[in-house]
């Protein structure tokens, strides 16, 4: 990294997650004088590669819902570097297992994928087989004007009122995509940002991985902050983004650095940044009852097993294992009146496995294998215990490859408190507690999606938001990584704009 001068910048963006890195790799494509900083000695965020056992894995599992054809590669091929990168595909995509039954599937839904669907489904009966049919055309004609009727609903509530009878294995099949696409579960998750993003990863038929892990993308964005002349800090910790007459001026660092400039894009999330980085003495009465009450997506639990042998076929990039009974629908304020092991025990957890090599051999030793399996839990980072989530995930998906508890050379879990360490939201909870350990960072809930957005743009004057917390609508939105990526590029255009006092334009 190059020497940071002690003057001021255009720009600093605290967090190298997709959303910070994307805005800052653009605003320093553009001439802005731009300084991306982080706590972690890593790029991306949650989304981090490491090397770990001689094996490079990501941090949780993660796949590119768009490859390179959605808002990553619009970012990649606008600053000059989509040659950098190579986005990948297996040869069949994806393996499902329903209780115990698997079926293929690609990333498009084409005539055939939808005929193997509905015969895995075991749907036979002629109306119910009409039923189905009639649903997927529905879905994969869909208008958007359709769609944001939709989006006060949950998943949940549109399903029963827009398909009420087709079969309970459609409909698990269907609700499964909110746990991958949003880390939330059907009941709670808006049904228009559901339907529109479903639609677009299947029309797209690009979801996959990329070369040197999930984390190389915001990396290449930082080697390219640095080539257009701006600068990248890491390992070094923001404690306070500076007020100064009402507006943001710089932030403290907690090596006792001051950085000085005239916009703050924070990637840290709006609860920590309102509520800790600058402290609730800024903010109205009102703005702060808002900010206490935004919902957090959920979280997740992690395994991570180290194979001496390549044990799950190379052709899966992917695997879910689920059954009946898979979704999470109890409320947490329930937590309480029993325990939580009681309430997650008759759930049938899916489990989200990746296989990284099976996309990039190099990302493994020759003839070893590293798996990521992933399972949904509550974003409480305080929580000490998670055996009941780290036994089912085992369960399930020893259950389908028995096989990978016998080449098991090492094994090691993430839950809860580990995301919140990584993201920094963690920092809030001893205000909002339950809160900080979330995977994505505000729930795609239909009070916080579409108009119901939090807008980029803070109550102070020079103060932004960026990444899954924060975006426009219409235009604003997405899945995981691509969603935080679009709102770094919304993000930097209205940030270019604050700056020079311009209209809106493309950046």
């Amino acid at each position: 990294m190059k020497a940071l001068k002690e003057d001021e910048y255009g720009v600093i963006v605290i967090g190298t997650g997709f959303g910070g890195a994307s805005c800052a790799t653009l605003l320093a494509n553009k001439g802005i004088k731009t300084l991306l900083i982080d706590k972690n000695k890593f790029f991306g965020g949650r989304a981090f590669t490491t090397e770990v056992h001689s094996h490079k894995v990501d941090f949780f599992s993660h796949l590119l819902c768009m490859g390179g054809e959605g808002q990553i590669g619009a970012v990649l091929k606008e600053i000059n570097a989509f040659d950098r990168i190579k986005f990948l595909q297996t040869k069949v995509g994806s393996l499902f297992i329903y209780d115990e039954k698997p079926v293929e599937l690609k990333t498009s839904m084409n005539i055939g994928t939808i005929l193997r669907l509905i015969e895995w489904m075991d749907v036979k009966e002629k109306e119910e087989l009409q039923h189905v049919m009639d649903a997927f055309k529905f879905l994969m004609n869909m208008q958007e004007h359709n769609i944001d009727r939709i989006y006060n609903l949950t998943v949940e509530e549109w399903l029963e009122r827009q398909f009420p009878h087709v079969p309970v294995t459609f409909k698990d099949f269907l609700t499964l995509w909110c746990g991958m696409m949003f880390v939330n579960p059907a009941k709670y998750s808006s049904a228009g940002e559901y339907a529109r993003y479903f639609t677009r990863i299947l029309d797209a038929k690009a979801a996959g991985y990329c070369s040197g892990g999930i984390g190389h993308i915001p990396e290449i964005m930082a080697e390219r902050i640095e080539e257009n002349g701006s600068f990248v800090k890491m390992g070094d910790k923001v404690e306070k983004i500076l007020i100064d007459d009402g507006r943001a001026v710089g932030v403290q660092t907690a090596s006792g650095n001051i950085y000085k400039a005239d916009a703050i894009v924070s990637n840290v999330g709006i609860q920590p940044t309102v509520l800790k980085l600058v402290g609730e003495e800024h903010f109205s009465k009102d703005y702060l009852a808002y900010v206490k009450e935004l919902i957090p997506s959920f979280s997740g639990v992690r395994i991570r097993y180290f194979l001496n042998e390549k044990v799950l076929d190379e052709k899966y990039g992917s695997i879910l294992v689920y059954g009946a009974n898979h979704n999470v629908r109890f409320d947490w304020n329930t937590i309480g009146k029993k325990t939580f092991e009681e309430l997650m025990e008759p759930i049938n957890l899916p489990v989200f496995t990746s296989v990284p090599s099976n996309f990039d051999p190099s990302l493994s030793p020759p003839g070893e294998q590293a798996i990521l399996a992933t399972a949904i839990a509550p974003p409480n980072p305080s929580r000490k215990q998670w055996d009941i989530l780290f036994d089912k995930i085992e369960d399930n998906l020893f259950k389908s490859f028995p096989t990978i508890s016998q080449h098991i050379e090492h094994v090691d879990k993430a839950d809860p408190k580990a995301i919140s360490e990584v993201s920094g939201r963690g920092i809030v909870s001893e205000i909002l507690p339950g809160v900080g350990g979330e995977a994505v960072g505000l729930a795609q809930v239909p009070e916080q999606v579409g108009y119901n957005k939090p807008k980029p743009q803070s109550p102070i004057p020079g103060l932004f938001y960026v990444g899954c917390d924060a975006n426009v609508y219409p235009g604003g939105g997405g899945v995981g990584l691509e969603q935080a990526t679009n709102s770094g590029r919304n993000t930097a255009r209205i940030v270019f704009s604050y700056l020079f006092g311009k209209k809106l334009r493309t950046i």
